[in-house]
């Protein structure tokens, strides 16, 4: 890779450190100066809108850090480093925060942001019930300003420091209170692009302007450029909806950096030497969910799903027939990672590494069919029921899983050879999601996951207050050992108490074979002009956010 500069760790962790105390107040009255240094970043899937209770896109929860602030961040390595969380003192029985935030943060308005600001907006989600913010802050029986800078925060139980921390104290963006109190939670729900006097943040850019499915600019605050050392006066995402288009005007210099390379793509862009890749961390993966819904098969309907499906045999069977180490391959080159168990090993010790996959071995398939009386009697080469009911599914994939109806295909040439039919077609993806939740009217689907720095958020898609409708479970999965193992991860004293509990989980799900979990691999992987941008790419790779994220935004110069 082409590095332009390198900072020392010593620079770097002052970098850091000085995010996290400053004040952002608003442009002066006086016209501003046109700015001298702008960045252009492409982005596929770009953000609906800029309402957080509303906007979906992974680019636009990646964004939005550049101009809210939240009590933790994320750091290097995911390592959490306090934002506007100054110190925390936790009480003997683990139930109560007490959270001294900054006394220097401001809105962009030049109000300042104080205690209040942050009690207000967990009540006014929690209160509300807004969105699935609502969800990870179940946790949160009271919140509120003890003083100007101080936050009282009470727990139902004595929740792990490590959920709490990466995941209400993480995700919440704090909204300012002087002008969200008045925005109703119906108008807070109703529209996903929401006036610019409601995008006043306390980050170190200021969203200008922005026109959906084109383009948004954010402009330095001044504390951002005097106490950050912020370099870049501007920065313009520009929305595309085809990546080759965005890629091409990469390559042509129109733009400088993207967000979102097509993990095939990433070849031919090595070949240029102006283009520097910045892999993404494996935060996303790829996985075959086998429908468990027990009233779809407990209504005995004609169509899906097919009743052997309940079989746990079969779906072994399907297992070993599933080339997953030539899956990931053909999908993501060297940029995937065979998959394990439904964490990845962007998690660290959570991720069950030693529970390995099956493999491929097409004899053992057939050989686990034979053993459970799935024979072939007919002799068209598709096993049978005992009922005589052929072993023919169908597997759905759809167009965001840019590569799965290609692995779909190569397993169906594999499940033949083991006398299973596996009838492949591709739909939209919102089609999908209606034929799964909560309907459980298919057989097998293709789907992909991304998780967050803890697992314990993508964890809760699996429990079976999720099997129902408008809930997070694609599989309608429901096992009462797991939801307790669950409830008792989050409680856990330790972090290898936990540790043990999260693999116990993972253990369950290889037994019960609701997913086939076959690759993890980079989400959204970026590349820079570096005769454009000057930038440690190091750094931004471990940060895990790419182009968008607050680290490149506060570190990144234009190349003179």
């Amino acid at each position: 890779m082409k590095h332009r500069r390198v900072l020392k760790i010593g620079s770097l962790l002052l970098v850091l450190a000085l995010v996290f105390s400053f004040a952002c107040a608003p442009p002066g009255g006086e016209e501003q100066p046109a700015p001298e240094k702008v960045i252009t970043v492409g982005l596929l899937h770009f953000p609906i809108g800029l309402n957080p209770f509303v906007a979906s896109s992974h680019a636009f929860f990646t964004v939005e850090w550049d101009f809210w602030n939240n009590l933790y961040d994320l750091g290097p390595e995911g390592t959490l480093i306090p934002d506007l969380a100054k110190e925390v003192v936790v009480s003997p029985d683990r139930k109560t925060y007490t959270i001294t935030i900054r006394d220097n943060a401001q809105w962009q308005d030049g109000v300042p942001l104080t205690a209040h600001d942050v009690a207000f907006t967990y009540n006014y989600i929690i209160d509300n019930e807004m969105s699935w913010y609502a969800s990870i802050c179940e946790c949160i029986t009271e919140i509120k300003a003890i003083d100007d800078y101080t936050v009282e925060l009470t727990l139902d139980k004595a929740w792990n420091q490590e959920v709490l921390n990466n995941n209400p104290l993480h995700i919440i963006m704090i909204l300012p209170q002087h002008i969200w109190q008045d925005v109703t939670p119906e108008e807070a729900m109703g529209k996903e692009d929401i006036p610019a006097s409601m995008l006043i943040g306390s980050g170190p850019y200021q969203v200008v302007e922005f026109v959906r499915d084109e383009y948004m600019r954010l402009r330095v605050t001044p504390q951002a450029r005097e106490e950050l050392g912020a370099k870049v006066d501007e920065y313009i995402f520009k929305g595309y909806a085809d990546s080759s288009v965005m890629l091409q005007d990469l390559i042509a210099g129109n733009i400088d950096a993207v967000y979102g390379v097509e993990l095939k793509a990433i070849p031919a862009l090595e070949k240029v030497p102006e283009i520097t890749i910045i892999p993404n961390v494996p935060a996303r993966m790829d996985e075959v969910v086998f429908n468990c819904w027990d009233h779809a098969y407990e209504e005995g309907r004609e169509t899906h799903p097919h009743p052997a499906l309940r079989d746990v045999r079969v779906k072994q069977a399907l297992d070993w027939a599933f080339d997953e180490k030539k899956a990931t391959k053909m999908s993501y080159g060297e940029y995937g990672i065979v998959g394990y168990q439904y964490l990845t090993t962007w998690l660290g010790d959570f991720s069950h590494t030693e529970l390995d996959i099956r493999g491929y071995d097409l004899d053992r398939a057939r050989q686990i069919l034979d053993d459970a009386g799935y024979l072939d009697t007919d002799g068209d080469g598709i096993r049978e029921t005992a009922e005589g009911q052929p072993l023919e599914f169908d597997v759905w994939t759809c167009e965001r899983g840019r590569f799965h109806t290609d692995v779909a295909t190569m397993w169906a040439k594999e499940a033949k050879k083991i006398g299973i039919e596996l009838n492949v077609s591709q739909m939209d993806s919102n089609t999908l999601w209606s034929y799964m939740n909560p309907n459980g009217e298919f057989d097998i689907a293709l789907w992909d996951w991304s998780t967050d720095p803890d697992p314990w958020y993508l964890l809760c898609t699996m429990l079976c207050n999720q099997a129902v409708k408008g809930g997070w479970s694609e599989a309608g999965y429901c096992n009462p050992e797991y939801d307790r193992l669950y409830e008792e991860e989050a409680l856990a004293a330790t972090h290898e108490e936990r540790r043990q509990l999260l693999w116990e989980m993972q253990e369950l799900l290889y037994k019960d074979m609701p997913y086939i979990n076959f690759a993890y691999y980079p989400s959204d992987t970026c590349a820079i002009r570096n005769d454009k941008v000057d930038v440690d790419v190091k750094v931004i790779e471990a940060c895990g956010y790419g182009t968008l994220g607050k680290y490149f935004i506060l570190t990144a110069d234009t190349v003179s």
